[in-house]
């Protein structure tokens, strides 16, 4: 299975450096999340507050821990172009506004399942991305670093290897709602038409209050950039 997720400039999540320097997607929790918050608000009610979006009467997807991705190639495009039904125009990494990243899950670990519609997936940080990362069109030295921070990790055996949850909303919502569950209906309406699929970075942070709110490159397939007309 694929999954895509497309992103626009401007942004609150910073996809220029988030992209450009740190090789990576930040989740909305940098713009103020808290990372206790999914142990605070609990998972699945977490999973709602971001499906349902500003419908929600508690709000919070701004900085929420997940990020949005689809089974949809088309879903994704749209959210692209910010759903201004401007056209996409392939461009590259040095002008782009908008771009569609893909999962590819023949491509990474599967750990396990961990319940209806969610599972377990682990990555490497680095080598999956070394192709992307050249994308980039950075300067030949920048590529000598990447190598060089695989190299050094490797000398404090530093693991490479990044774990994630997939939730299939739509899938696990229905699932808890046909069990006696209460759901928000927003969430579970929208899950179903965009054909939503969360992705939630379970790394812990250093001081291990909560989880990272990074997705490495090297968790994606692909990557594609363009320009809005």
């Amino acid at each position: 299975m694929k999954i895509w997720r497309g992103d626009h400039e401007p942004s609150s999540r910073k996809l220029t450096y988030s992209i450009q320097s740190a090789e990576s997607l930040l989740t909305n929790m940098i713009n103020g999340g808290s990372p206790l918050a999914l142990s605070q608000q609990g998972f699945v009610q977490s999973i709602e507050r971001h499906s349902a979006g500003e419908s929600h009467p508690l709000g919070q997807w701004l900085t929420t821990h997940f990020l949005s991705f689809s089974k949809s190639k088309d879903v994704a495009k749209n959210f692209a172009v910010n759903n201004t039904g401007k056209i996409l125009k392939p461009s590259t990494a040095d002008d782009w506004k908008a771009f569609v990243v893909e999962i590819d899950f023949s491509k990474i670990k599967h750990i396990g399942n961990k319940g209806v519609g969610i599972d377990h997936y682990q990555y490497d940080e680095f080598t999956p991305a070394h192709k992307l990362y050249k994308r980039l069109n950075r300067p030949q030295h920048s590529e000598a670093i990447f190598w060089h921070r695989i190299e050094e990790r490797k000398k404090v055996h530093f693991p490479n290897e990044r774990n994630i949850l997939t939730v299939d909303v739509y899938n696990h919502l229905k699932h808890l709602e046909d069990t006696g569950t209460k759901i928000d209906s927003s969430a579970l309406s929208y899950s179903y038409s965009e054909q939503e699929v969360l992705v939630l970075p379970i790394d812990p942070l250093k001081n291990h209050v909560g989880n990272t709110a990074c997705l490495d490159m090297g968790c994606l397939s692909e990557i594609d950039f363009f320009r809005l007309v």
